[in-house]
């Protein structure tokens, strides 16, 4: 790892297989559909806009089935001129337990001092997200919060949603159910790994899918402040879930 004090750590959650993809035909990893330019993958342009932030490093949990396309990911770092720390895991029950498997390799490979002062930000593979500032990012976990949850305007179901107490801070975390405006982008931000390892050990393990709503369910149960980064523009959150939403913005 580069030598960076108080750098922000980005995980990219990539260990699911897109079901939905594969459902419809596609073969390639979601992450690695291209652009309309046909040239640009999901996952290049993704990274860019977090290299405008300063970032240049980023921890890729993928999964084993995605080996064969190891090749293609690694040229990808080239192109960017990025450091890419790669890892292939078997499948996981969801996006929380690939977070957590990520600060488990990252607690065996890295020294605590390296870490213990990162904030870590943990996103996926299908949601572009433009002019997010993780130096903002980076003051606001200084500020006595745990946590930093980015949401963009919705109304759809198909999104996770927050509510907010009368300091704006995160009241309320759930998935799946519109309970206001503000609905989760993917990217969930945590002032360090330890953290994020503390709260995840203690949520309902017996549930079939496991989210990072739940990490954050158990923190706020614990009275602890979590902050809502909201972005208003529409442009700026371009969530490709599933093959209608990723062939409708090919073919804007």
């Amino acid at each position: 790892m580069s030598d960076k004090k108080n750098t922000v750590l980005i995980v990219l959650c990539l260990a699911g297989l897109g079901q939905r993809f594969l459902d419809g035909g596609y073969k390639t990893p979601k992450f690695l559909l291209l652009n309309n330019d046909k040239k640009t993958t999901v996952l290049e342009l993704i990274i860019k806009n977090f290299i405008l932030s300063g970032n240049d490093e980023f921890f890729l949990i993928l999964n084993k089935r995605h080996q064969k396309w190891k090749k293609t990911i690694l040229n990808i770092e080239r192109k960017l001129n990025v450091n890419f720390h790669l890892n292939f895991v078997s499948d996981t029950r969801g996006q929380a337990e690939t977070a957590y498997i990520a600060t488990q390799i990252l607690k065996e490979n890295f020294s605590n001092n390296e870490m213990s002062n990162n904030p870590i930000a943990f996103h996926n593979g299908d949601t572009i997200l433009k002019k997010r500032n993780f130096n903002t990012i980076k003051k606001i976990i200084k500020n006595n919060v745990i946590g930093v949850v980015d949401t963009f305007n919705s109304d759809s179901k198909n999104f996770s949603y927050v509510s907010l107490d009368h300091e704006g801070l995160v009241k309320e975390i759930v998935e799946k159910k519109v309970i206001s405006n503000r609905a989760t982008s993917g990217l969930y931000v945590f002032s360090n790994y330890d953290t994020y390892r503390t709260f995840y050990k203690k949520i309902d393990f017996s549930k079939k899918e496991l989210f990072i709503s739940d990490v954050y369910t158990q923190a706020l149960n614990s009275n602890l402040k979590v902050f809502n980064l909201h972005n208003e523009n529409p442009r700026d959150t371009i969530v490709l879930g599933t093959p209608s939403e990723y062939e409708d913005w090919i073919n804007k």
